[in-house]
């Protein structure tokens, strides 16, 4: 339940890349009543663009929406080599997913495919401009 107790609609993402000592890195987007520009989603602060998951190369995210609240959340999700001490992030690849929710509450999702070039660059400039001091690539 979200704040005013309405229920909470979204997605449900997992993976497991076959990466020892990889790490995600996340950007999302949002169209609708939550409209935002491009961001990295971190949840681990202002330090460290990267996402807190459940292992290294593995992969898990709930983001929600108030059902009620209509528009689209759009993210790119970026598996890479990560040194927290010496604040670099390689990225290896990326996959993209989303989801929709109408008026009505009726949840559409789209699901996780490959990053293209573009996808995976832009996601890349947005981190890098919001962690100056980490070296994103």
């Amino acid at each position: 339940m979200g704040p005013d107790n309405r229920p909470m609609l979204g997605a449900v993402a997992d993976a497991k890349a076959d990466c020892a000592g990889c790490f995600w890195v996340q950007t999302q987007s949002s169209t609708g009543s939550f409209a935002q520009k491009q961001t990295t989603d971190n949840g681990g602060g202002k330090d460290s663009p990267i996402a807190p998951m459940p292992s290294p190369g593995g992969y898990h995210d709930t983001p929600p929406r108030e059902k009620g609240f209509a528009g689209a959340t759009t993210l790119v999700a970026i598996l890479g080599a990560a040194d927290a001490k010496n604040h670099t992030f390689h990225a290896k690849g990326a996959m993209t997913y989303g989801y929709s929710v109408d008026k009505k509450g009726k949840l559409t999702g789209t699901p996780p495919r490959l990053a293209t070039k573009r996808e995976l660059r832009q996601a890349l400039h947005v981190v890098s401009r919001e962690f100056p001091g980490w070296k994103i690539n």
